[in-house]
């Protein structure tokens, strides 16, 4: 299976998997917010334990904290992500999902290259709650 780098680089960005030791960073900044978890399958953390847990069974996914929001830094990280996927000779199609009421992110999809398809639905639940999702693909002409 074709993996992207582990550290990559955008104009303003430096993207890397997280780590265990970063986890009190992550409860701080965001991962006990409410507002920051409302889209997301995970509720929020309530301790730095909780935090280290989830980042051991974590998928690929993207999260901000909310002091760097509407700055475009997401749509940066994004559109660098598929750039280097869609040049990639093994990959046909990135796709991506989001909670169809989080606008946000369909339109940051959409305008990553995803197109339309960011507004069809599809559903999920989780142990806490039902989550309808929007999915959003580019695919190589």
């Amino acid at each position: 299976m074709l993996e992207p780098p582990a550290r990559w680089e955008t104009n303003r960005l430096v993207m890397k998997s997280p780590t265990r030791a970063e986890a009190a960073v992550m409860f701080e900044t965001y991962a006990a917010d409410p507002e920051v978890s409302r889209y997301m399958i995970w509720r929020p953390h309530r301790s730095v334990e909780e935090t280290e847990q989830f980042l051991r069974r974590c998928e690929d996914g993207y999260v901000l904290a909310p002091r760097l929001w509407r700055r475009g830094l997401m749509s940066e990280a994004v559109a660098g992500l598929i750039e280097w996927a869609m040049a990639s000779p093994e990959i046909f199609r990135v796709w991506a999902v989001c909670d169809v009421d989080n606008v946000a992110s369909a339109r940051l999809l959409e305008s990553a290259g995803c197109g339309a398809k960011a507004r069809c639905g599809a559903g999920w639940s989780t142990r806490t709650s039902a989550m309808r999702r929007a999915t959003a693909s580019a695919t190589r002409s």
